[in-house]
């Protein structure tokens, strides 16, 4: 096992094909704080529900959208001296994250959008991104 204290802390960003520009200034402003790198995750589950002949468009869609997507975060980044790696995949978003859990043990917390459906009702609320504290025992 990777001890934690010799590994990078680390921000994972998790979204689907683009992030939205509130999470990025929210992750990195967080980063910058606490001097934190950042993994950006763009994540595509409902890709593999779909048939073979549907999916090569859909991965090629989905690959675009979340390669410009990737480059603006990385690019913000750069600007706020943030570095930003990225991850791009269509897998299962649980097995997705374990995944990059145990190939990066830096990672202290995770980041996503907030559920639409939960502030639907919410006028002028501010909704910050969800947050996930990881914790080592």
């Amino acid at each position: 096992m990777v001890e934690q204290k010799d590994s990078i802390a680390k921000i994972l960003v998790v979204s689907g094909e683009s992030f939205s520009s509130a999470l990025m200034d929210y992750a990195l402003k967080m980063a910058q704080r606490l001097d934190f790198e950042i993994i950006s995750l763009n994540i595509n589950e409902k890709i593999m529900t779909m048939s073979e002949t549907e999916q090569g468009a859909a991965k090629m869609d989905f690959d675009e959208s979340a390669k410009k997507s990737a480059g603006q975060f990385a690019a913000q980044g750069r600007l706020m001296g943030v570095k930003v790696t990225s991850i791009i995949v269509v897998n299962n978003l649980q097995s997705a994250i374990t995944d990059i859990e145990e190939q990066e043990p830096g990672i202290r917390y995770i980041l996503s959008e907030p559920d639409p459906k939960q502030f639907s009702d919410s006028g002028d609320r501010v909704q910050n991104p969800v947050f996930n504290l990881v914790y080592f025992g």
